[in-house]
């Protein structure tokens, strides 16, 4: 009996570890937003139309979210937290992703892979801000306002000692969309430099 609480304890996957395996499983081919997710490999992005996700990683996707989900209701720790937004993220669901993070930055403020990641959501929030096409009224403030709340929380994800590659690259996708070009190329150069 020892034995097998032993072999439990060691070999166990936890439901976060799942859940994201499972995110991992459903975008190994093609990453589902530009900005780089740090729960996911590196995988090329391209534009189509629809999901572009075979069967096989809608299903990985279901079982991410259903494991997550539930994991959160069971025990909503920064960990947790952090992957269900990183899901969200994923789904393109940014609001939701948000309000994840959010709430994991409460416990861990410092955790430079989950401040890449709400820079990441906040960079996608402002690709899709109205613009004075969609939105008389507004003068692009919208977007500007979230890729400055993106800037803000990549630069604290790089801030300490442990320097995210996804926060680089996003950093550098960031200044792109911001319209500065010297900038976004030297932060271009770096990313491709480390």
């Amino acid at each position: 009996a020892l034995g097998l609480v032993i072999w439990k304890g060691l070999f166990k996957q936890s439901s976060v570890a799942k859940g994201l395996s499972s995110l991992q499983s459903a975008y190994h081919d093609q990453r589902p937003v530009e900005s780089r997710i740090s729960a996911l490999n590196y995988a090329p992005f391209s534009v189509t139309r629809g999901s572009g996700m075979s069967p096989a990683g809608e299903a990985e996707l279901r079982h991410a979210e259903l494991t997550l989900v539930e994991a959160k209701g069971k025990t909503p720790t920064a960990e947790t937290l952090h992957a269900l937004g990183e899901l969200y993220l994923a789904q393109k669901r940014f609001e939701d992703a948000v309000h994840e993070f959010e709430e994991a930055l409460k416990t861990e403020p410092n955790n430079p892979m989950l401040l890449s990641d709400m820079g990441a959501a906040w960079l996608e929030k402002g690709k899709i801000a109205p613009n004075k096409d969609k939105d008389p009224n507004d003068n692009g403030g919208k977007a500007i306002e979230a890729l400055g709340y993106s800037l803000t929380y990549l630069n604290q994800a790089l801030a300490g000692e442990e320097k995210p590659r996804a926060a680089l690259f996003n950093r550098a996708l960031c200044f792109q969309y911001l319209l500065l070009p010297v900038r976004a190329q030297a932060e271009w150069r770096d990313y491709l430099a480390r």
